[in-house]
């Protein structure tokens, strides 16, 4: 059977998806689960609330457009 050349792309597409997913899951473990007891507590505890990104979910199409350019929105 002939493999059409996107669907490399799309393939590894998926695994990044499931990897992100499971550290996700993991990361959401050891936050809410284990608290105190994980060894990446001092690291979970400065990453950023998720708060902080939804906030872009709520930006305007004029506060958008200011950002469009800048380095900000790539980071």
């Amino acid at each position: 059977m002939e493999e059409f050349p996107f669907e490399k792309t799309l393939s590894r597409k998926i695994e990044l998806r499931t990897e992100l997913i499971r550290l996700a899951l993991y990361i959401i473990h050891e936050k809410y689960v284990v608290q105190n007891g994980s060894f990446w507590k001092p690291y979970l505890d400065v990453l950023p609330r998720l708060s902080s990104y939804l906030d872009m979910c709520t930006y305007s199409k004029a506060d958008m457009e200011l950002i469009k350019e800048s380095r900000t929105a790539f980071r």
